[in-house]
C-alpha cells in the first residue's frame, strides 16, 4: 500500500516524462524529498549521535522512509554470513558496557558461567553482530555478551554474525549503516542505555567486590571443580585480571559513542529484517544516498 506522498511522487516521475506540467502539491512533495535529502547527507557526514538522534526524529516520517528504500543497488548491498571469532580479535565501538548485565548472568547460574568453556560459544540464542576489517572484529551489537565471556575466558571463540558492505567502509560508517537499514525496515531506532556500573573504567577494587558479593555457592563450586578459585576471592582476582587484559588489548574504537545510540537488532525482529533486505541493496544505508 502507498503513501500519498509516495503516489504524488511517482505520479510526478510520470508527468516529468511526459511532459506534463506538476500541480503545486507535487512539487511540494518533490522539494519535501530534495529537502530530506540533503539533511541526511548533511547528518550523516556529521557526529555518529548527532546522526542517530536525526534517524529517530524522522523515522516515522513517510517522506523520509520512501528516502531510505530508494538504495543504489551493489554499493549499497550488506550481506550476512555466519561463523564465528575469537574474543580477543574483538573490538567494542561503544564506550559503555554495563557491569551488572556483563557479569550477573555467569556469577550467579552454573550454566551460563560453564557456558564461557564451550566451543563458539552463543548466548541467549543470539550470535553476536561483528564487522570484519583487517584482522580484528568490531562489535556492532553484542557487547554484553562478548564482555561476560572474556572476563570468564579470554581464550573463548563465539559465535557471530559477520556483516559485510560491498566496500570497506570504517567501523562508524558501518554503525550509520546498519541504524540506517534499521530505521528504513522498522520505522524505528530501538536504543537502550547503560544503568550501572561502566565495565570498561570501573575502580579495580570495587569491582572486586562486586564480583565477591554476587558470586554464588554454586558457581563457586563450578570454579573449584574447573580449577578456576578455590574462593571467591581468587575467583575474583582470576576474573579481573582478564578484564584487566580486555581493557588493555581491546580497548574501544575512536570515538567510540555510549551505548544509548548504539544497534539494537534484537528488537522487533531487526535481525531478521536486516539479513533479508540489505543484501538485496534497496535499502540506502551506505552514503551518499541515491537522487530523488
Amino acid at each position: 500500500m502507498y503513501t500519498r506522498d509516495q503516489k504524488l511522487i511517482a505520479e510526478a516521475y510520470f508527468q516529468i516524462i511526459r511532459g506534463s506540467f506538476l500541480t503545486e502539491e507535487m512539487v511540494g512533495s518533490l522539494q519535501g524529498m530534495e529537502q530530506l535529502k540533503a539533511q541526511l547527507r548533511q547528518a550523516h557526514a556529521g557526529n555518529y549521535t548527532a546522526y542517530i538522534h536525526f534517524l529517530k526524529q524522522n523515522a516515522g516520517n513517510a517522506q523520509f522512509h520512501t528516502l531510505l528504500n530508494s538504495g543504489q543497488g551493489q554499493s549499497d548491498f550488506v550481506t550476512y554470513q555466519e561463523s564465528s571469532v575469537t574474543v580477543q580479535s574483538c573490538i567494542p565501538t561503544q564506550n559503555e558496557i554495563d557491569v551488572n548485565k556483563s557479569l550477573v548472568y555467569p556469577l550467579t547460574v552454573p550454566e551460563a558461567f560453564k557456558n564461557c568453556f564451550n566451543n563458539n560459544i552463543i548466548i541467549n540464542k543470539a550470535p553476536i553482530l561483528v564487522y570484519p576489517l583487517g584482522p580484528k572484529n568490531y562489535i556492532m551489537d553484542g557487547h554484553h555478551r562478548w564482555s561476560q565471556v572474556y572476563a570468564i575466558n579470554p581464550q573463548a571463540t563465539m559465535a557471530a554474525t559477520l556483516c559485510k558492505p560491498a566496500a570497506k567502509i570504517q567501523p562508524i560508517e558501518m554503525l550509520k549503516a546498519i541504524q540506517t537499514a534499521i530505521a528504513a525496515t522498522t520505522q524505528n531506532v530501538p536504543v537502550a542505555e547503560v544503568k550501572g556500573t561502566n565495565l570498561l573504567n570501573t575502580d579495580v577494587n570495587q569491582l572486586q567486590r562486586f564480583i565477591q558479593e554476587t558470586l554464588t555457592d554454586s558457581v563457586l563450586a563450578v570454579c573449584q571443580q574447573m580449577n578456576f578459585g578455590n574462593d571467591k576471592a581468587s575467583v575474583a582476582t582470576k576474573i579481573i585480571q582478564n578484564i584487566n587484559l580486555m581493557r588493555k588489548t581491546n580497548q574501544p574504537i575512536a570515538g567510540a559513542p555510549k551505548r544509548d545510540v548504539m544497534p539494537q537488532t534484537d528488537v522487533a525482529g531487526a535481525m531478521d529484517k536486516l539479513k533479508s533486505i540489505t543484501p538485496t541493496g534497496k535499502v540506502d544505508c551506505i552514503q551518499p544516498v541515491a537522487p530523488v
